[in-house]
Parts: C-alpha cells; structure tokens; sequence
C-alpha cells in the first residue's frame, strides 16, 4: 500500500468519522476552556490542550453505541479526514511548536501518535474574567513590593535626616554649654582673691557638662562641638598644658578689648544709646537719642569690616502651633528676645543694624513694627513689637528656640502697657520694617554643621 492510499478512507468510514468530530468537538471545547482557566503560570498565553487516541476512543465508547475497536477505527478515519482538511477548527496535533507544514513524515507521525486540539477555542466569559483579576492581581502586588521599597528606602533617609538632625542640635547645646563654661570659669579667675589658673581642662570641661549616663551616647557629638570649637569659636583658644606630668588639652577665654564702649549704639559724636536697671523689679529704663529710630541708627554709613558672619543655625526644639513650647495664642504684641548677642564681643558701628536685620529676615512676611537692641545687656536683648497678637506668636515660633551665632535664642512675651512705657514711640509706628539690605546674610548658610 502506498502512501495515497494510507490517506485515504471509504465512502462508508466517512460518515462515522465525521458523527464521532460532532460527538467529540464539545468535550475538546470543555478541555480547551478548562486548560485555559487553570493556567495560572501563564495567564493569556498559548494553550495546546491535546485528546489523546487512548482518551478519544474511551469517550466514545461512552457516548456512541459502538466497540472499543469500532470506535479506534472511527478516531483513525477522524485523523485522516482532519488532515485533509487543516483549515478545519478542529485538528491533529503533537501540540510540537516546531513543525511549521505537514510533510508526509509528519502526517505519519500524527496518524501514529497525533492526538486531536482546537485550533481557536471560544473561552467562557466566566474564565477570561478570572484571568483579567488575575493579572490585575499580580500587578497590585508588584505596585505594592514596589511601593513597600520605595517606602522602606524614604523612610530610611528620613531616619537619617532625623538622626543628623538629632547629633546637630546635641552639637550645638555643648557648644553653647561649652562656651557659657569656659567664659564663667575666666570671669572667676579675674575676681580678687580667685585661686587657680585661667584656663580649664577639656576633660574636666566633658565630666561637667555630660552626666555619666549620657557619656556614651553623646561621644559623637561632643567631638562634634570640639571640631566646632577648634575651626569656628575664636573667642576660646585650645592649648596642650603639662599638668601632673602629663600633657592635656586645656581651654582658655580670650577677652575682647572695646575701645569707646560706653557710647553702644552710637551715631554721631555726642550721640549715645544709654540702658540702665533700676534696683527694684520694675521695668528696664530706656533713654533714646531721637536721632535714634527703633534704638538704631539707621541713617549712619556704615563701615563693614570683615567679620565672622551671624547666621542662623537651626533649631533645637519645636515651637510650631499645638506644641507644648509654644502658647496656644499670643497674650500680647510685644516680645523680648534674650542672647542675639554677646555685648562684650561686638564691635563696629553697624553690628546693632546686622542683630536687627538677622531678626527682620528671619521673620520674612511678618508685620513688625518696632524693634530695639538694648546695646549694653549682658542677655543680649532685643525688643520687639509686632502689628497684632497673630503676628506676635508667628514671630515667637519663628525665633523661640532656635540657635543663631552659637548662642540658643529664647523669647517671652511683654504687656503692652510695659513696653510702651519703656519705649512711648513703639505706640505711634504703624510701618512694618525691613531690613537694611536683601542680601539675606543671615539665611545664607547651611544651619547643620558639616
């Protein structure tokens, strides 16, 4: 027999081949759409879903009033009849990906092994629905772990932000305590009588400062405020003495010598700001030249000499509303400022102007009305009224705890009554001020040591 003939069949076999394709083609849509909906390794890709002869026979069999050998005699006629016909919706296959045409080779193959698959099965609706959560589902998990390390990373860096935050503000409370030390332990040494010698030992200077529990948690910022001290601090100097036999490194104030102190705040000649307290608890006594506007004189030229900058160096508590260091509302317009400076260490003309402007920018878009620096206060003073209580406690927020030329700036609210007493024309201004410049040499430097 040659192979025309082993593809051919008799008219007689046609029929029964053709009944079993009707009997047959449900059950292979049945496996095609139960393939598909159980794919979950592959959602919406191809899918070969092969009746072997062995399953073919037995299901017809079961459905045809016919024998084991009768019904196999069908499925072979079933074959050749398929594949004659390849662009039949049914056909015979290997579910093989490489085979690209039906040579004779291979439709032998298939007449021995080949079983029978859909080409283009109709898939339920109830499926394909599946399919789409499915994948909707995968992609929310992605978008999810992805969203989780994003997350996981920004919470990360803002650890660390906090964390640098954290080791600045330590930084600059021992330095500002490190200062207030070194100067009380000089001013001691310069009273009569005082035993011991002028400078003071940075261990001892650690001991004191840190207490015993906190030692180990602050080492870092304490060689913070030691750098800090060695490169920015030039009223303190750092030497090596020989005390006991053995070399340590000690500090020392170095006073600042003013020329023409008693004229603070001065214009022209003749001209002065004087500030003295009186004994009782009563309020501080200003007198004023009236060439003097907001207890500066903003009409002298200046001459800037070159100086280490004042700018503000971040903050070391949080004052915003709703906090406990701050008051739910402003009692008052008027503030007093304490430690925008130190009277012993400024010099110039001009430095009342740069203390005045530090407050103005750092108090951009606020209404401040009236402001004096009381020149000769040991605390560093400055007086402040602003053009309502509103205004008032957005001024208190914005300079309350916050540290500015190494020194930490606190502010207390002042009666109306008492200031204008103390200063009768803050009563009349009604023109907000602003600063001498818009350099903004107070705000231009990073407020974390580096």
């Amino acid at each position: 027999m040659d192979e025309s003939e082993d593809m051919c069949i008799l008219q007689k076999h046609l029929k029964p081949a053709l009944e079993a394709l009707e009997i047959l083609s449900p059950k292979l849509m049945a496996l095609a759409a139960d393939a598909y909906c159980d794919n979950d390794t592959s959602p919406g890709g191809p899918i070969c879903t092969l009746m072997t002869e062995d399953e073919a026979v037995d299901y017809l069999v079961e459905s045809m009033d016919m024998g084991p050998s009768e019904a196999r005699e069908s499925f072979k006629n079933l074959k050749i009849v398929l594949l004659s016909n390849p662009s039949w919706a049914v056909s015979v296959s290997d579910c093989s990906t490489e085979q690209l045409s039906y040579t004779s080779a291979y439709e032998r193959e298939l007449m021995e092994k080949g079983g029978l698959t859909l080409r283009n099965p109709v898939i339920p609706f109830g499926c394909q629905l599946k399919q789409l959560v499915f994948r909707l589902a995968r992609w929310a998990s992605f978008l999810m772990t992805t969203s989780m390390a994003v997350t996981g990373l920004l919470f990360g860096v803002w650890r660390y932000k906090n964390y640098q935050e954290t080791r600045r503000q330590e930084m600059y409370m021992i330095v500002n305590k490190i200062i207030a030390m070194v100067k009380s332990h000089q001013e001691r040494m310069q009273l009569p009588g005082a035993i011991g010698s002028n400078y003071i030992s940075v261990e001892q200077c650690k001991d004191e400062i840190l207490s015993p529990g906190c030692r180990a948690s602050l080492v870092t910022a304490w060689k913070d405020a030691e750098k800090f001290i060695d490169k920015n601090e030039s009223r303190i100097s750092t030497d090596l003495k020989q005390v006991g036999g053995k070399l340590i490194r000690v500090w020392h104030w170095i006073p600042t010598t003013t020329v023409g102190r008693t004229s603070s705040c001065n214009g022209s000649p003749g001209q002065s700001l004087r500030s003295y307290h009186t004994k009782s608890n009563g309020p501080e006594l200003l007198d004023a030249s009236p060439t003097f506007h907001n207890g500066i004189n903003s009409s002298s030229s200046f001459n800037r000499k070159s100086r280490r900058s004042k700018v503000w160096q971040g903050q070391a508590f949080d004052t915003m509303a709703g906090s406990p260091n701050s008051l739910p509302c402003s009692p008052t317009p008027c503030l007093k400022i304490r430690h925008m400076f130190d009277p012993s260490l400024e010099h110039g003309e001009d430095w009342p102007i740069l203390i005045q402007d530090a407050i103005l920018e750092k108090c951009e878009g606020i209404n401040i009305l009236h402001i004096f620096v009381d020149c000769n206060s040991s605390e560093g003073c400055v007086f402040m009224k602003c053009s309502s209580h509103e205004e008032a406690g957005k001024a208190y927020r914005a300079l309350h705890g916050w540290w500015f030329d190494t020194k930490l700036v606190t502010v207390k609210y002042l009666r109306t009554g008492r200031y204008h007493e103390r200063f009768p024309e803050a009563a009349k201004e009604t023109a907000p001020l602003r600063p001498s410049n818009s350099k903004e040499s107070s705000l231009q430097e990073l407020w974390h040591f580096i």
